[in-house]
């Protein structure tokens, strides 16, 4: 699978395989363990990486590493190749849309209609297997619509709130 990541406003082709990355023609090897839903480790060569507060949308993957958060936005092969014909993919009308990644239960809304946000602010709190799981905007603007309260539960894909 080719994926395009944009790093430092640089766009990286990587091509994804079965244990096996191609970067710049160059070939590394790993191994992926998902730990929970959230969280997963990472060997690259002879070192592992423990990624948590793994949040994937259709254009951007988040997570945290040794403390600090990063958010890498993504294409997957479809938009590159629409992207080369000098279309736009369909996938970014849904961009100030989150849904539940997972069945669970809203702990904590901290955004309420015309309050603004920013990209990688937390929006709500869902607990999910007994973790707590912060939903982050991956968009900036002011908060639309909120459609859940602190309580309830949720299924996945049920839609939480709308960014404009």
């Amino acid at each position: 699978m080719e994926l395009e990541f944009t790093i430092n406003d640089i766009a990286q082709h990587i091509l994804v395989g079965d244990e096996k990355l191609e970067l710049k023609k160059t070939e590394i090897t790993y191994d992926f363990e998902r730990v929970s839903a959230t969280s997963a480790n990472i060997r690259i060569g002879t070192t592992t990486y423990y990624l948590y507060d793994i949040q994937l949308t259709d254009t951007t993957i988040s997570y945290a590493l040794d403390g600090v958060h990063y958010e890498l936005p993504f294409k997957d092969e479809q938009a590159i190749l629409l992207a080369k014909m000098g279309f736009k993919s369909t996938k970014n009308t849904n961009q100030g849309v989150i849904k539940s990644p997972m069945p669970g239960k809203i702990l904590a809304v901290k955004k309420q209609v015309g309050d603004t946000v920013e990209v990688g602010e937390t929006v709500i709190i869902l607990e999910a297997m007994k973790m707590e799981n912060e939903l982050k905007a991956h968009v900036n603007g002011t908060i639309a619509s909120v459609f859940v309260e602190a309580g309830i539960s949720v299924e996945k894909n049920t839609l939480l709130l709308e960014i404009n």
